[in-house]
């Protein structure tokens, strides 16, 4: 893990050495770690705080300001994620909306499973992902997507957190609406 977080915070422009890069490193490492084996010990509030502190230091860095990149990362419908803090944080969205119980899109969920996003659509058409179509986007129930990922060796437990009264990034009102009824 120490590794994908020091490359992580080198793609960021900060060494995790430094005195002034720690914050930047405990970040990195935080969203990282969550991303790849989940944390309990987490509350809500701190998971979405790493996540967006990430995406703040994002749009100080190299990218725009952190809402316009936490559209251009979480809005996405289609393609795979095109760099790896992309992909760590889509990861650990994935993992949070799981563990909210609320429905995931493939994209992120094919990341959090460790394939591409075209094999994830693959599974979902051989029946062995399933998925419904909604205005968001191909999505997962949690339940389905934690069945899912325990197949790639990756547990995420349903519902384990209760909802948060600050919202994610990017909320999909309209997926967890029509994953209800």
């Amino acid at each position: 893990m120490y590794q994908r977080a020091l490359e992580l915070s080198r793609a960021l422009g900060a060494r995790l050495g430094k005195p002034r890069a720690a914050p930047v490193a405990n970040c990195v490492r935080t969203v990282v770690g969550y991303a790849q084996e989940g944390n309990s010990d987490l509350s809500n509030e701190q998971v979405l705080e790493n996540i967006n502190s990430l995406l703040h230091l994002l749009s100080v860095t190299c990218y725009p300001p952190a809402t316009l990149a936490a559209r251009a990362i979480f809005d996405r419908k289609a393609g795979e994620p095109e760099t790896k803090i992309e992909s760590v944080l889509l990861a650990a969205r994935a993992r949070w909306d799981v563990e909210l119980g609320m429905p995931v899109p493939i994209r992120w969920l094919a990341v959090l499973g460790g394939v591409s996003v075209k094999t994830a659509r693959n599974l979902a058409s051989m029946g062995q992902l399933i998925t419904q179509t909604s205005s968001e986007g191909q999505t997962a129930t949690a339940k389905e997507a934690a069945r899912w990922l325990d197949t790639r060796d990756v547990t995420v437990a349903v519902g384990c957190r209760v909802g948060s009264s600050r919202k994610p990034a990017k909320r999909q009102p309209s997926v967890r609406a029509s994953a209800a009824g």
